[in-house]
C-alpha cells in the first residue's frame, strides 16, 4: 500500500476529478512510490462513472514536477533498471486514461515531469512553466514519450532542439510552439484548468469515453511502440553506465567535503 498523503485526490461535484502530486519539499519528483500512488489513483478514476475529466497538477509554488528521483536511478544495477522499464509505468497509464486528462503546470516541469505532462491531453500553463527533457545532461534518452509524443505536438525540429539541448523552454515560447495549449497569468493555471474541465463534464461519461479513446488513437499512433524501443535503449550497457556515472557525479558535487553524497537534494530531481 502506497503513502497517500503523496498524491491527494478531491472528486468535485460537477464530475471533474482533482489530482495533486503531493511532495513540495521534493519539487514533486518522481519517485517509485509517487508513481504507484498516481497509477492506483487513475486507475480507480477510471472505473468512477461520477468522474468525467481529471485535472493533474503539483503542489507548491515552484514545480509541477521537477523529474525523477535520480538518487534512486543510481542506487539501481543495470538488471534492475532494466527491469524497472518492463515494468507498467505511469506514463502510459495516463496517456490511455479512458477519459480527459489536462495538466495545470506552473514552475518546473522537467524530465519525467515534462513527460508526464506530454501525457495528458491538455496542458494549462502560468507565466512560470519552465519545460525541459534534461535527460541529456546525464547521458540518457527521453522514454516516457519525450521524443514521440513531443515530436508530434512541436514538430521533429522542435523535438530535436529540446531533447538534444536539454534547455529549458519559457512558457510563452512553448505555447507558441505548441507544447503548452493555454496560457495564463501567474497562477492561473489551475483555475483555468478546472474552468475548461467543468466545461468538458457538462456531457456524458460515455459521450467522453468515446471521445478520448479515439483521441488517444490519433494522437500516439505507434508511440507505445517506439517508446518501449527508447525504454529498451535506455537499458543498454553502455547508455547506463554512462548515466549512472553523471548521476554520481552530480550527487557528489553537493555533497560536503569529506562526506557522502546526499539522500537527496531537491535540486537534482530535475531528470526524467
Amino acid at each position: 500500500m502506497t503513502d497517500a498523503s503523496l498524491v491527494l485526490l478531491e472528486k468535485r461535484d460537477d464530475g471533474v476529478a482533482v489530482v495533486t502530486l503531493n511532495r513540495p519539499d521534493k519539487l514533486n519528483a518522481l519517485n517509485a512510490e509517487v508513481r504507484q500512488a498516481l497509477m492506483e489513483t487513475f486507475d480507480a478514476l477510471a472505473e468512477d462513472e461520477a468522474v468525467k475529466v481529471v485535472v493533474l497538477h503539483g503542489a507548491g509554488d515552484k514545480a509541477f514536477v521537477a523529474g525523477a528521483d535520480i538518487t534512486e536511478f543510481a542506487s539501481r544495477t543495470p538488471e534492475e533498471q532494466r527491469a524497472v522499464y518492463r515494468r507498467r509505468r505511469i506514463y502510459e497509464t495516463v496517456a490511455e486514461f479512458p477519459k480527459p486528462v489536462i495538466a495545470a503546470v506552473h514552475g518546473f516541469c522537467i524530465g519525467g515531469g515534462s513527460e508526464l505532462a506530454l501525457a495528458c491531453d491538455i496542458r494549462v500553463a502560468d507565466t512560470t512553466a519552465r519545460f525541459s527533457q534534461a535527460e541529456v545532461r546525464i547521458g540518457l534518452i527521453p522514454g516516457g514519450g519525450g521524443t514521440q509524443r513531443l515530436a508530434r505536438l512541436v514538430g521533429r525540429g522542435q523535438a530535436m532542439l529540446i531533447s538534444c539541448t536539454g534547455d529549458f523552454v519559457e512558457a510563452d515560447e512553448a505555447h507558441r510552439i505548441g507544447l503548452v495549449d493555454v496560457l495564463t497569468e501567474e497562477g492561473g493555471h489551475l483555475s483555468r484548468a478546472l474552468q475548461l474541465a467543468g466545461r468538458m463534464a457538462r456531457w456524458s461519461v460515455r459521450r467522453l469515453r468515446a471521445t478520448a479513446g479515439r483521441r488517444a488513437a490519433a494522437r500516439d499512433g505507434a508511440v507505445p511502440h517506439r517508446i518501449r524501443q527508447r525504454r529498451r535503449s535506455r537499458g543498454s550497457p553502455r547508455l547506463r553506465g554512462e548515466a549512472q556515472a553523471r548521476v554520481q557525479g552530480a550527487l557528489a558535487s553537493v555533497a560536503p567535503r569529506g562526506a557522502a553524497a546526499p539522500a537527496r537534494p531537491a535540486a537534482r530531481s530535475a531528470l526524467g
